[in-house]
Formats: structure tokens, C-alpha cells, sequence
């Protein structure tokens, strides 16, 4: 090896007193205020702390009263009435089917609007419309709000 072998540096007993009676001497030669408690210097990581602990008491607060709002009017289930939880579920498939169907609807609108792009479009909206055109459809002309709503109530 061309490299030579750094030999480790043995310490000894003298070696680490000589680093602590350092570190003492530099400590006590310090001027501290006589009236001052011990650790007085830290006192900025005791401020710092407890600025945390009120900066994250606000922040619960807040997200406690966002969450109150979020759940005016709304009403746990009653798990242990077996009607009640048919309803809910009955309700929640209702609302699955209205939003797939409004979905659905703009969906279908923006194809149309890529029908007009026609050759300027974009190749990954050609592939989107490829992907979406298996199930027939019926183009549409342009659509006023209330065109659009019957195409949501059908």
C-alpha cells in the first residue's frame, strides 16, 4: 500500500484531565452577575419554549373550532339501530350517484369542446377522448345552464 497507516493517538489519564481542567478554568473565569440564579444565560431556550407551547395551544384552538364548524348540523348515526344505518346507507349511495353522474356530465362536456379543438389538440387530451369515447355518446352543441341540468336529472 502506498498509504501510509495514521497511528492512533493513545490518550492518557493526563491527556483527558489536562481537556477538562480547560474547560473548567474557562467556565469559572467567566463574569457572571452575582444575583442571577444558575443557568441564568439560558434563559432565551426557557423563553423559546414557552413561546412553542403557546404558539401550539393557539394552533389547537384553532383547529378545534375549525372542526366544530365543519360538524354544525351534522348528526352521528346511531349504530345500534339497524334501520337508521340502512337509511344512511341508502343516502350515501344516492349521493355516489349523483356526483358520478355530474362527473359524467362535465366530462362529457369537455369532450365535446375537444371535438371543436380538433387537430390542434393536445396529443394526451386525444388519448383522454380514445379512453372515454367507448361507451356511446351524443355531441352536444353549446350548452346553457338549463340544458345542463336536464342533462344531470336524466
Amino acid at each position: 500500500n502506498s498509504r501510509a497507516k495514521k497511528k492512533k493517538k493513545i490518550s492518557t489519564p493526563q491527556d483527558s484531565f489536562k481537556g477538562l481542567a480547560t474547560a473548567f478554568l474557562n467556565i469559572m473565569s467567566r463574569q457572571a452577575n452575582q444575583g442571577a440564579p444558575v443557568l441564568a444565560e439560558q434563559q432565551d431556550v426557557y423563553e423559546k419554549l414557552e413561546k412553542g407551547k403557546a404558539n401550539n395551544l393557539v394552533r389547537r384552538v384553532k383547529k378545534k373550532r375549525g372542526k366544530q364548524r365543519l360538524d354544525i348540523g351534522h348528526e352521528p348515526v346511531d349504530s345500534t339501530d339497524p334501520k337508521k344505518v340502512q337509511i344512511e346507507r341508502e343516502l350515501k349511495k344516492i349521493a355516489t350517484r349523483g356526483v358520478v353522474r355530474l362527473f359524467n356530465t362535465v366530462r362529457e362536456y369537455q369532450l365535446q369542446h375537444l371535438d371543436e379543438l380538433g387537430k390542434d389538440a393536445a396529443p394526451d387530451l386525444k388519448e383522454v377522448r380514445r379512453k372515454w369515447e367507448r361507451k356511446p355518446r351524443k355531441l352536444l352543441g353549446e350548452l346553457s345552464k338549463e340544458e345542463f341540468v336536464a342533462m344531470l336529472q336524466k
